[in-house]
């Protein structure tokens, strides 16, 4: 069992090869990109709804224009 089994995948070790440390980061460019499709998909999911229903309430957008969901 390595270190990422170890702690449930969350923290690396303070001394880390850079083989395992860029496997790190790779998995956790893997979960954002993951997480970023879901709330994508998310935010049309609640756009179509309140198209249907014609609640123009429930259309958000992100205040930040800067903000990486605009993309």
């Amino acid at each position: 069992m390595d270190w990422y089994e170890e702690t449930g995948g969350y923290y690396p070790p303070k001394q880390l090869p850079i083989e395992e440390l860029n496997a790190w980061n790779t998995r956790l460019d893997v979960k954002r990109d993951e997480l970023w499709a879901y709330l994508k998909e998310l935010d049309e999911l609640r756009a179509l709804r309140a198209r249907k229903t014609g609640d123009k309430e429930k259309v958000v957008k992100c205040p930040s224009s800067s903000c990486r969901c605009r993309q």
